[in-house]
């Protein structure tokens, strides 16, 4: 794919949303980005980006709230959460054993993977 395809990027952290909007646009993705939940959620009933990478601990909203609720908004909507290897318990508990993890610091062939992976086959 990477044909433009709209890539939600929601994580609290601004070096991180910028480094991994970067990678995106490498890729050949469009990134649009949001600081946390309440701001993707807002974008979310704007337009339906075909993927949405998303932080686990932020403040407010936590990532499996938001991921709930932007499949709310957008049934089927791929989901990948970004996160830190202390989180991977929590968040398998709060959304499944199955969700799509990106462990930080990750690698733009995995992230890459991961995408292609989604966009093939949203509902894994």
């Amino acid at each position: 794919m990477n044909g433009g395809e709209k890539v939600l990027v929601v994580d609290d952290d601004e070096d991180v949303r910028a480094t991994i909007r970067q990678l995106l646009e490498t890729l050949g993705y469009a990134p649009i980005e949001a600081a946390d939940g309440d701001a993707a959620i807002a974008l979310l009933k704007e337009e339906r980006p075909d993927v949405v990478i998303l932080d686990y601990a932020m403040p407010g909203m936590d990532g499996a709230e938001l991921a709930r609720r932007a499949k709310d908004i957008h049934p089927g909507i791929p989901v990948i959460f970004a996160s830190g290897f202390a989180e991977e318990r929590a968040i398998k508990k709060a959304v499944g054993p199955d969700v799509p993890l990106l462990h930080k610091p990750f690698q733009l062939a995995e992230m890459a993977e991961l995408i292609e992976q989604r966009l093939k086959h949203p509902a894994r």
